[in-house]
C-alpha cells in the first residue's frame, strides 16, 4: 500500500507528535529554569559594559580636562619662561651698560688724575728750573760784575732776567 500524506514523505505520526511534544517540553523546561538565569547574566554584563562605557567616557572627559590644564600650564610656563628670558635680556643689558659707563668714567677720572699729576710735575719743574736759573744768574752777574750781590740787587736782577 502506498502512503499518503505525511507518510508519503517517510515520516511516522506517532514518533513526530512524540518529538515534538519533547521539543515542547524541553522549551518549557528552558523557560522556566535556564531563560530567566541566562537573561539575569545578560542583563548584568550588560549592566557592567553599560557602566564601564559610562566610566570610559568620564575618564575620556577627565583626560581631556587633564590635556587641556596640561596645555594651559605648558602655555603659561612658556610664558613666564619667556618674561624671565625677557628680564634677564634686559637686566645683562642694563649691567652692561651700567659697567660700561662706570668704566668710562673710572677711565675719566684717570686721565683726570693724570692730567694733574702731569701739571704738578710740569709746575715743579718749573719751579726747580726758575730756581736754578736764578741762581745761575746769580753766578753769572757776580762773575761779570765782580762783586758780591745782595739780597735787593740780586731780586731786582733776577726777576729783570726772568721777564
Amino acid at each position: 500500500m502506498a502512503a499518503t500524506g505525511i507518510g508519503a514523505l517517510g515520516l511516522d505520526w506517532k514518533a513526530f507528535l512524540f518529538q515534538a511534544l519533547n521539543f515542547l517540553a524541553l522549551l518549557a523546561l528552558l523557560r522556566v529554569f535556564a531563560y530567566p538565569a541566562m537573561i539575569r547574566a545578560l542583563e548584568g554584563r550588560k549592566r557592567r559594559i553599560d557602566e564601564q562605557l559610562k566610566n570610559a567616557a568620564e575618564l575620556e572627559r577627565k583626560l581631556a580636562e587633564a590635556n587641556l590644564q596640561a596645555s594651559t600650564i605648558l602655555d603659561i610656563s612658556h610664558a613666564q619662561a619667556q618674561r624671565m628670558l625677557q628680564d634677564a635680556t634686559r637686566r645683562s643689558e642694563q649691567l652692561l651698560a651700567d659697567t660700561f659707563e662706570k668704566s668710562q668714567q673710572e677711565a675719566e677720572q684717570l686721565v683726570r688724575a693724570a692730567h694733574a699729576r702731569i701739571a704738578a710735575d710740569a709746575e715743579q719743574v718749573r719751579q726747580t728750573l726758575k730756581s736754578e736759573a736764578a741762581t745761575l744768574v746769580v753766578a753769572a752777574t757776580e762773575r761779570v760784575l765782580g762783586e758780591k750781590m745782595t739780597g735787593e740787587k740780586d731780586m731786582h736782577i733776577i726777576e729783570r732776567a726772568l721777564s
